[in-house]
């Protein structure tokens, strides 16, 4: 949290993107950063690495509070984070191979 809070003070003008996982306290941090700051981050990933049944609940939690301050969340494998980085138009999709 105090690295995130630095990083937000240096750029106060960036938007910011949030990428971690599920093992520790990433979601409730990620969460707790957008309830502070509602307009600043606009796209959360989080993979998934846990498969405890009541980190799953808390997880869900902090995923549900952080869309509903408006941020974008995705959550599963690097798959489903490379497909919501390219919905919130984060990143682009690949170029078509060559003929």
């Amino acid at each position: 949290h105090g690295a995130i809070t630095a990083i937000r003070q240096c750029y106060p003008q960036h938007l910011i993107v949030l990428l971690g996982d599920d093992a520790q306290h990433d979601p409730e941090i990620y969460a707790g950063i957008v309830d502070a700051h509602p307009r600043r981050v606009t796209f959360i990933g989080i993979r998934q690495v846990s498969r405890q049944p009541a980190r799953a609940a808390r997880v869900a939690a902090a995923r549900e509070r952080a869309a509903h301050a408006g941020a974008v969340v995705a959550y599963g494998d690097a798959g489903a984070l490379t497909q919501g980085l390219r919905a919130a138009g984060l990143i682009a999709a690949p170029a078509p191979p060559a003929a």
